[in-house]
């Protein structure tokens, strides 16, 4: 399959086409429309801590990485909520998806000693997050350490850049026990080694995200 796609790429090429390029799972392409299915939110509004991120949006950044044996592609969108990133976070394959978590920033703190750095990686180290009184379980047990590379769109005019991450994940269950696994996450990353970032995302079913 990849190779027919390389040979088309190429024909189209050499016909003088543009060569749209796609990234990840979802195949997506810079500066096209991702929408997503907002009903996780509005069914499950009083028990999230998640903004609703609205339905329509853009992807601008495409992040990838790999974090321990998992290959990790980043949707990095620009939608109709303004305040924090919003990241469509997709674990799997050009083939395969494995699991789909909607992100968005929340907090970000600068350590500004040594010691700021160390409680920040301690944190990270917990058994238990606690944001705004809610607790999480760590997935993971400890932080882990990656690189992530992010091209911008071309419309941006950005170099593409890597940078070094130290992530750890948390999670608590928000379904019951005889309904569709709804998890909201909580991850706490240390990026580029200048600042500390809270994410927290529910997982979404693949199908509920299309690419236009």
């Amino acid at each position: 399959m990849a190779f027919l796609k390389t040979i088309k790429n190429m024909v189209s090429a050499r016909k003088g086409e543009p060569v749209i390029k796609r990234f990840g799972p979802y195949k997506a392409r810079f500066d096209g429309q991702i929408t997503l299915d907002n009903t996780a939110f509005l069914l499950n509004d009083q028990y999230i801590q998640v903004e609703d991120p609205g339905t329509l949006h853009q992807l601008t950044h495409v992040g990838t990485t790999k974090v321990a044996d998992l290959l990790v592609t980043r949707y990095y969108l620009n939608g109709i909520t303004e305040n924090g990133e919003t990241i469509l976070q997709v674990i799997g394959t050009e083939d395969r998806i494995d699991e789909v978590v909607l992100f968005r920033q929340v907090d970000t703190i600068h350590p500004q000693t040594e010691d700021e750095w160390d409680n920040i990686r301690n944190m990270q180290n917990e058994d238990i997050f606690e944001f705004n009184e809610v607790g999480y379980e760590n997935v993971w047990g400890s932080n882990v350490a990656h690189d992530e590379t992010v091209e911008a769109s071309p419309t941006l005019k950005e170099e593409t850049y890597t940078y070094p991450l130290e992530t750890a994940l948390f999670k608590r269950q928000i379904s019951e026990d005889n309904e569709a696994e709804l998890n909201e996450f909580a991850m706490v990353a240390i990026e580029d080694e200048e600042r500390a970032v809270v994410y927290l995302g529910i997982n979404l079913l693949p199908a509920s995200v299309t690419i236009i």
